[in-house]
Protein backbone atom coordinates (compact mmCIF):
# COMPACT_ATOMS: atom_id res chain seq x y z
CA UNK A 1 0.00 0.00 0.00
CA UNK A 2 1.37 3.64 0.86
CA UNK A 3 4.43 4.24 2.82
CA UNK A 4 3.83 5.92 5.90
CA UNK A 5 5.24 9.31 7.00
CA UNK A 6 5.96 10.94 9.85
CA UNK A 7 3.19 12.25 10.80
CA UNK A 8 1.20 9.11 10.25
CA UNK A 9 -0.79 10.02 6.91
CA UNK A 10 0.11 7.84 4.39
CA UNK A 11 1.82 8.78 0.62
CA UNK A 12 0.28 6.79 -1.90
CA UNK A 13 3.21 5.64 -4.10
CA UNK A 14 4.11 6.25 -7.73
CA UNK A 15 2.16 6.66 -10.45
CA UNK A 16 2.37 3.57 -11.78
CA UNK A 17 1.48 1.86 -8.29
CA UNK A 18 -2.05 3.79 -8.31
CA UNK A 19 -2.83 3.23 -11.85
CA UNK A 20 -2.48 -0.65 -11.39
CA UNK A 21 -4.62 -0.61 -8.27
CA UNK A 22 -7.36 1.53 -10.19
CA UNK A 23 -7.08 -0.60 -13.30
CA UNK A 24 -7.32 -3.68 -10.77
CA UNK A 25 -10.36 -2.09 -9.37
CA UNK A 26 -12.07 -1.68 -12.35
CA UNK A 27 -11.22 -5.36 -13.29
CA UNK A 28 -12.94 -6.43 -9.72
CA UNK A 29 -16.33 -4.55 -10.56
CA UNK A 30 -16.23 -5.49 -14.82
CA UNK A 31 -16.49 -9.02 -13.42
CA UNK A 32 -18.76 -8.85 -10.48
CA UNK A 33 -21.18 -6.79 -12.87
CA UNK A 34 -21.28 -9.58 -15.54
CA UNK A 35 -21.19 -12.06 -12.83
CA UNK A 36 -24.21 -10.79 -11.55
CA UNK A 37 -26.00 -10.24 -15.16
CA UNK A 38 -25.45 -13.71 -15.80
CA UNK A 39 -26.92 -14.70 -13.12
CA UNK A 40 -30.35 -12.23 -14.19
CA UNK A 41 -30.67 -13.49 -17.23
CA UNK A 42 -30.27 -17.57 -16.35
CA UNK A 43 -33.21 -16.61 -13.45
CA UNK A 44 -35.48 -15.07 -16.35
CA UNK A 45 -34.85 -17.61 -18.37
CA UNK A 46 -35.67 -20.68 -15.65
CA UNK A 47 -38.92 -18.44 -16.02
CA UNK A 48 -39.58 -18.07 -19.35
CA UNK A 49 -38.92 -21.75 -19.49
CA UNK A 50 -40.60 -23.41 -16.32
CA UNK A 51 -43.70 -21.24 -16.91
CA UNK A 52 -44.59 -21.56 -13.07
CA UNK A 53 -43.69 -23.91 -11.09
CA UNK A 54 -41.19 -26.59 -11.99
CA UNK A 55 -42.74 -29.35 -13.15
CA UNK A 56 -41.03 -33.20 -13.32
CA UNK A 57 -40.14 -34.01 -17.07
CA UNK A 58 -40.39 -37.29 -17.79
CA UNK A 59 -37.39 -39.52 -17.43
CA UNK A 60 -35.36 -40.40 -20.79
CA UNK A 61 -35.46 -44.29 -22.00
CA UNK A 62 -32.45 -45.40 -23.33
CA UNK A 63 -32.45 -49.39 -24.39
CA UNK A 64 -29.67 -51.38 -23.69
CA UNK A 65 -28.84 -54.97 -25.31
CA UNK A 66 -29.90 -57.87 -22.99
CA UNK A 67 -26.85 -59.66 -24.30
CA UNK A 68 -24.34 -56.69 -22.33
CA UNK A 69 -26.29 -57.50 -19.24
CA UNK A 70 -25.95 -60.91 -19.42
CA UNK A 71 -21.85 -59.80 -19.91
CA UNK A 72 -21.93 -57.91 -17.22
CA UNK A 73 -21.48 -54.31 -18.59
CA UNK A 74 -19.53 -51.77 -16.43
CA UNK A 75 -21.91 -48.78 -14.55
CA UNK A 76 -19.23 -46.57 -15.54
CA UNK A 77 -19.67 -47.51 -19.64
CA UNK A 78 -23.81 -47.26 -18.76
CA UNK A 79 -23.07 -43.65 -17.94
CA UNK A 80 -21.36 -42.75 -21.34
CA UNK A 81 -24.10 -44.86 -23.17
CA UNK A 82 -26.89 -42.94 -21.39
CA UNK A 83 -25.39 -39.86 -21.97
CA UNK A 84 -24.90 -39.00 -18.67
CA UNK A 85 -21.48 -38.55 -18.77
CA UNK A 86 -19.46 -37.63 -22.01
CA UNK A 87 -16.42 -39.63 -20.93
CA UNK A 88 -14.65 -42.11 -18.79
CA UNK A 89 -12.49 -39.43 -16.41
CA UNK A 90 -15.99 -37.72 -15.89
CA UNK A 91 -18.01 -40.82 -15.38
CA UNK A 92 -15.23 -41.01 -12.87
CA UNK A 93 -16.05 -37.92 -11.01
CA UNK A 94 -19.62 -38.39 -11.26
CA UNK A 95 -18.84 -41.37 -9.15
CA UNK A 96 -16.89 -39.37 -6.70
CA UNK A 97 -18.80 -35.83 -6.64
CA UNK A 98 -22.54 -36.65 -7.55
CA UNK A 99 -22.96 -40.19 -6.52
CA UNK A 100 -24.14 -42.48 -9.12
CA UNK A 101 -27.20 -44.47 -8.04
CA UNK A 102 -28.63 -47.53 -9.65
CA UNK A 103 -32.69 -48.57 -8.69
CA UNK A 104 -32.23 -45.85 -6.04
CA UNK A 105 -29.30 -47.81 -3.86
CA UNK A 106 -26.24 -45.99 -4.15
CA UNK A 107 -23.59 -47.42 -6.06
CA UNK A 108 -19.52 -46.59 -4.26
CA UNK A 109 -17.22 -48.40 -6.73
CA UNK A 110 -16.11 -47.19 -10.52
CA UNK A 111 -15.98 -51.18 -11.17
CA UNK A 112 -19.17 -51.82 -10.54
CA UNK A 113 -21.25 -53.92 -13.14
CA UNK A 114 -25.09 -53.53 -14.26
CA UNK A 115 -26.40 -57.69 -14.36
CA UNK A 116 -29.96 -59.11 -15.36
CA UNK A 117 -30.36 -59.52 -11.42
CA UNK A 118 -30.52 -55.25 -11.29
CA UNK A 119 -33.65 -55.11 -13.95
CA UNK A 120 -36.70 -54.46 -11.73
CA UNK A 121 -39.79 -56.05 -11.59
CA UNK A 122 -41.32 -53.80 -14.37
CA UNK A 123 -38.44 -54.79 -16.85
CA UNK A 124 -35.78 -51.97 -16.49
CA UNK A 125 -33.24 -50.24 -14.31
CA UNK A 126 -33.16 -46.83 -13.36
CA UNK A 127 -29.76 -45.18 -13.73
CA UNK A 128 -28.89 -42.02 -11.85
CA UNK A 129 -27.24 -39.28 -10.54
CA UNK A 130 -27.30 -37.58 -7.48
CA UNK A 131 -31.32 -37.20 -7.05
CA UNK A 132 -32.24 -35.47 -9.99
CA UNK A 133 -30.81 -36.77 -13.07
CA UNK A 134 -31.57 -39.88 -14.07
CA UNK A 135 -32.38 -42.40 -17.36
CA UNK A 136 -34.43 -45.31 -17.92
CA UNK A 137 -32.32 -48.77 -19.20
CA UNK A 138 -34.51 -50.66 -20.71
CA UNK A 139 -32.96 -54.37 -22.43
CA UNK A 140 -33.97 -55.70 -25.40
Amino acid sequence: MGKPTKKGATVLGSFGERVARERAARRRAAKERVAREQTEERAASVDEISGGPEIAAEPEVVEIPRSDLMNEVSVLAALISSGLARSHPEARRLFRDDGVRVNDAPVLSDKAKLRLSDVSADGTIKLGLGGDRYVILRPV
